[in-house]
């Protein structure tokens, strides 16, 4: 393994902890995945001196985003991670008749806040593109 992918796993592993008490809901999240899983994980590939941030299920190529940066690639990578810990969190606090997004947008956006404030922006601006598009719809 390179120095510069070492370094990445390093950095990657100091954002999970920062997570704590939360743990990662997939165990291919509790490092950066360099293979392809073909079971719906992202993975990493260094292609011509670029990140690509991969997701392959049943043999086929569902989603590839190249890096501008590591800094952008660790960002997909947390916010994989914050995804699924929040919506497990959402799942176990389910509130009857509230659309589950809120919870799940909010407890997002705290857990990439811990990690990065301007990755908890990023987030916030994709939430609030959706929501413009598919807004909150509670059956209260």
């Amino acid at each position: 393994m390179n120095p510069d992918f070492c370094d990445l796993q390093k950095r990657y592993a100091e954002l999970l902890m920062l997570l704590s008490p939360h743990k990662p809901r997939y165990s291919s999240q509790t490092s950066i995945q360099t293979r392809r899983g073909d079971d719906g994980s992202a993975h990493v590939e260094r292609v011509n001196g670029n990140y690509h941030y991969v997701i392959t299920e049943r043999g086929s190529e569902i989603e590839r985003k190249v890096a501008q940066s590591a800094y952008e690639l660790m960002y997909w990578l947390a916010d994989g991670v914050t995804t699924g810990i929040a919506l497990q969190i959402e799942r176990e606090n389910r509130i009857p008749g509230e659309d589950f997004r809120r919870q799940y947008f909010a407890t997002n956006l705290r857990l990439l806040t811990r990690l990065s404030s301007e990755w908890a922006d990023w987030k916030r601006s994709e939430y609030q593109r959706i929501l413009i598009q598919h807004p909150y719809r509670d059956k209260v």
